[in-house]
């Protein structure tokens, strides 16, 4: 997978809720931290957390990349800054967040 095509990758399984896939795109001992503020200290941790927050704010959450700008630092090494856009983000009360 390159660096252009993380984000879409990424956005698609975060829309889809496939926590497994999330997981996936990380590597063994990444560190995560989520939009609601949750953290993570290695992958297993973040697919448990993503599935937590599927269950709960972003039950019919969509993901949406914005601009993205990847930064190459040598062979196989690159930092991706991503944009993304969170629609249907709701509260405990079922009211959509801004």
């Amino acid at each position: 997978m390159t660096p252009d095509e993380f984000p879409k990758a990424f956005a698609a399984a975060f829309t889809t809720q496939d926590w497994a896939a999330l997981r996936a795109l990380l590597v063994a001992d990444a560190q995560v931290v989520t939009l609601t503020g949750g953290s993570a200290d290695d992958a297993v941790q973040a697919g448990k957390l993503f599935e937590q927050e599927f269950a709960g704010i972003f039950a019919a959450v969509k993901l949406v990349t914005g601009r993205t700008r990847v930064r190459e630092l040598g062979p196989g090494l690159s930092i991706v800054h991503q944009r993304f856009v969170v629609m249907g983000a709701r509260d405990e009360t079922g009211r959509d967040l801004p």
